[in-house]
């Protein structure tokens, strides 16, 4: 674990202006010393989840000296307005204003550095609707999904479809928006938002949407016209965010040249590590070195090896003998140990 983990790096509350003029919180993790910034990284939040809660891995990011940059929403932690009730704001806004906001912000901070989008659960759809989202050198997406309940392991989906398809329209309609911080699913969600995810009852995105022309339709262009380099972290223990849905998801990116990433938390000398896991403290020591090499590879130079070597140096993996099955590298020795989508 990070011993002290805000010693060498300096640590700046801002004010954001999303695209449309709202203003978002966010907070700057920068190293403490003033030399030149090849490289900064864009955080975006997973849904209903605050900015607050991934500092210790930004702050990691910092003392590795990469500047990253953590924001909250509309309606979220704080960029939460004094009442949620009657506050309107829509994934799409989190998308198309608050997202291009941030990307424009860390821009003008660092005109001329490669800025990486690092995205948790919902956050890496949240990228692609951003009109400057071609901005972003490179994607990391970690435990990606798109909200569809036929995407999560079976074993949950009764119980995940009472609290998204029942509990959360039924309270949402009557306090106003979804008090999730009463019933400890994260922080309180704005109406809309919702129910747009109680209301992803199919497998395609939809927002009401009904035809191309609808903002929901340009968004998901956007989202097909992005081209860049992505790697994609899925977990065998996540609840959620599973390869299926990983899937789902890059579907959506057809531009993307993906890399995808499936691991046990056996792989990885871990007891679990599911949906969150990954972006805890605990993590620090064992996948933290090995995700800022992920962050930091180039794909026009040798570097691009640096993740896979840091886990064999570990002994973790990749192992000799691996296979191909329905498009998965399984290691040999335990198909539970590490699977590994196959870019044939």
């Amino acid at each position: 674990m990070l011993s002290n983990p805000l010693s060498g790096i300096a640590v700046e509350p801002v004010r954001i202006h999303a695209v449309d003029g709202f203003e978002l919180s966010g907070t700057l993790f920068r190293p403490d010393r003033f030399d030149s910034v090849d490289q900064t990284v864009l955080f975006n939040c997973g849904g209903g989840v605050a900015a607050f809660r991934y500092r210790h891995f930004a702050a990691f990011l910092a003392k590795s000296g990469i500047p990253a940059l953590l924001y909250d929403y509309r309606g979220i932690g704080a960029s939460r307005p004094p009442s949620l009730r009657a506050f309107d704001a829509s994934l799409e806004d989190w998308s198309e204003y608050d997202c291009a906001g941030a990307i424009d912000w860390l821009c003008k901070k660092y005109p001329g550095a490669r800025l990486i989008g690092v995205g948790h659960s919902i956050g890496n759809l949240i990228f692609g609707g951003a009109k400057n989202a071609p901005k972003l050198s490179r994607l990391i997406m970690i435990c990606p999904h798109t909200g569809f309940l036929g995407d999560c392991r079976v074993i949950y989906w009764l119980p995940m479809a009472v609290i998204w398809h029942g509990v959360m329209p039924l309270l949402t309609h009557v306090v106003g928006y979804f008090p999730a911080s009463q019933m400890g699913l994260g922080d309180d969600i704005p109406k809309r938002i919702a129910l747009q995810w109680a209301g992803q009852l199919r497998p395609g995105l939809r927002s009401g949407a009904t035809d191309s022309t609808s903002r929901a339709g340009i968004l998901i262009d956007r989202c097909k016209s992005l081209n860049c380099d992505a790697t994609l972290l899925t977990f065998s223990d996540d609840a959620f965010a599973t390869p299926r849905g990983a899937k789902r998801l890059i579907s959506y990116f057809p531009g993307l040249e993906v890399d995808h990433q499936v691991l046990s938390p056996k792989s990885m000398a871990l007891p679990r590590i599911g949906h969150f896991g990954i972006l805890r403290r605990p993590a620090a020591d064992s996948l933290w070195p090995w995700l800022l090499a992920l962050i930091l590879r180039d794909p026009q130079s040798q570097v691009a090896g640096a993740p896979t070597s840091a886990l064999r140096d570990k002994g973790i993996w990749p192992h000799p003998g691996t296979r191909i099955i329905e498009g998965f590298a399984i290691d040999n020795r335990d198909a539970d140990v590490a699977v590994r989508q196959s870019s044939t």
